[in-house]
Parts: C-alpha cells; structure tokens; sequence
C-alpha cells in the first residue's frame, strides 16, 4: 500500500488501522501518491489534510490540478470512505530554484543509531498499523505511562524493507508515532487528528530508517493539542516536518 499507487478504490485491511480506522498518516500518504500523479514535472513539497471521520471499510481518493506552472503546482484531493467524505487535501508541488538560496536545516538529534537499539514489541496491540513497521526507540514511547514530557522519539522502518524510503513514506512515518500527548495522560482518552500537514525537503533519503521525534508544542484547558513531528535518516539529513492539530476527546465525542 505505501509504496504503490493506491487503486480507485481501497479496500481498508485490519492491519492498516491507527485507531480507530485507516491510519492517518498512511491516508494521506495514499492521497499524496495519487495526487502527484496530477503534477508529475515537480517534486512534492507539502501536503495537508483535515480528517473529518474514520476511514473504515473502503477509501477512494478523487484529485483534480489547481495549477499547474513551471516552477510549481498544487493539486486538491477528496477521499470518501463508506460513510460520505472523510478527508480533504491539498498539496503544493514545486522544483529547485537556481541561483541557490542560503540554507537553514534543523540538525539531527545526537542519539543512538537504530543498529545499537533494541526492537520494541507489542506495540500493534495499540496501532494495528505497527505490526507492519520495525520501532527502535530512543527513550520511552509508551502512551497513558504519566510521563513529564509530551515527546517520543523512535527509529523506524517499514518490516523486511531495505530499499530506502520515499516522499510518500515520508508522510506517513511522520505521522507513526503514537500521539506525543499521550505520553503524559494516565488514562485511555482518544487524541485523534483533526488536521495533518507535512512538508518534505529536497534531502534524497538513503537509508529505510527514519528518525522521528513528535513533540506536543501546546495544549489547552479545552482538549485542543498542536504537536510538531520532525524526520531525519540515519546520515542526518532531515527529511521533513508536520504539524499536526489533535483533539484530546472524550470517548464517543467525534
């Protein structure tokens, strides 16, 4: 699924879920392929979607190009599941400019590399979609564990995979980890995504793993949550950013 175009219309494996449907970040990884198909003469620079239910049972995606231009494109996407639309998208295409510009990076983390960390199991009881990727961590991921800090931090690749990642899974690594918030609850509560934006660098990663680190930037008395998610390979190029906007909900609230 993640390295393939999605077909007209998909049929949503068990295994693909986050919680409570179709992960999140694999969705849009799927909308991000099939709209690039839209603007093929320029890279991907930046998607962002608004999820406004669960993806379920089927997911079909339908993109048509806002512009189409020399130096950048954009392109808009629809996804429906069984129960009407369940996701909006727009992405932002474009190409290097020469002369080049000064360039500002954000480094790496100075942190074990993922051959001298152990491999974390039973996670896909949470995130079904986990037992199709290989989590390395870097201190605790553990959601509901109380912790002081709303940040997890984690080498991953998708199981059996040596070739490297692409933009596409890009995307959805960005969005792997489980919500960074969840780190400090003590208690099962759904923190589901309302709105997820991604943006990719010119970096040409070389490696299949990828170093996450998801933060929560803010969260209010109301529930609403912004967490910043950054993704770098093992040579230290950083691959990309997201900010995501999340709810901290009471169950049954969506």
């Amino acid at each position: 699924m993640l390295f393939s175009e999605p077909p007209a219309v998909l049929d949503v494996p068990p295994f693909a879920w986050g919680f409570g449907g179709l992960h999140g970040g694999l969705a849009l990884s799927l909308v991000a392929s099939a709209v690039r198909r839209c603007v093929p003469d320029h890279p991907l620079r930046s998607i962002t979607g608004q999820f406004h239910r669960p993806i379920r049972e089927t997911f079909a995606i339908e993109s048509r190009v806002i512009r189409s231009g020399r130096s950048v494109g954009a392109a808009q996407a629809t996804g429906y599941g069984s129960a009407g639309i369940c996701l909006t998208a727009t992405a932002i295409f474009g190409s290097d400019q020469e002369p080049a510009a000064p360039v500002c990076t954000l480094d790496a983390p100075d942190v074990p590399g993922p051959d001298l960390l152990p491999t974390l199991h039973g996670m896909d009881d949470k995130v079904p979609v986990l037992s199709q990727v290989e989590v390395r961590p870097v201190g605790s991921i553990e959601p509901y564990a109380g912790s002081e800090d709303p940040i997890m931090t984690a080498w991953m690749r998708v199981k059996d995979r040596d070739a490297p990642v692409d933009p596409c899974s890009v995307i959805f690594f960005l969005d792997a980890l489980p919500p960074s918030y969840t780190a400090v609850l003590t208690q099962p509560r759904p923190v589901p995504t309302l709105e997820f934006s991604a943006h990719l660098t010119s970096s040409v990663p070389t490696s299949p793993w990828v170093l996450v680190r998801s933060r929560t930037v803010r969260a209010g008395e109301g529930g609403w949550v912004t967490e910043s998610i950054d993704a770098w390979d093992p040579e230290g190029a950083h691959l990309g950013s997201a900010h995501q906007l999340r709810l901290a909900a009471a169950a049954g609230s969506r």
